[in-house]
């Protein structure tokens, strides 16, 4: 397993457990977690008020206030998990 070049994966791990870590959602991920769904069921499974298309600009919204959004990144991977 390689790790991917370091300029790709956020820097502040909240929370690790073997090749997983929890880390601050960084908004440029956010067109990739907008293709994660499939399909309409799919997002509604995910994301229950967004209205689809599910796109990047939504994911970021996503986030309130008071939130603290997070990303599972796996060490081998340069997507989230």
């Amino acid at each position: 397993m390689t790790n991917p070049p370091t300029a790709l994966r956020p820097r502040t791990e909240l929370a690790r457990a073997g090749t997983l870590c929890l880390v601050p959602f960084d908004p440029l991920m956010a067109p990739v977690v907008a293709r994660w769904t499939r399909d309409d069921r799919e997002l509604f499974w995910l994301a229950p008020r967004t209205v689809p298309p599910l796109t990047a600009a939504k994911v970021v919204a996503w986030a309130s206030p008071d939130g603290r959004p997070l990303l599972c990144i796996q060490d081998d991977l340069v997507e989230p998990a």
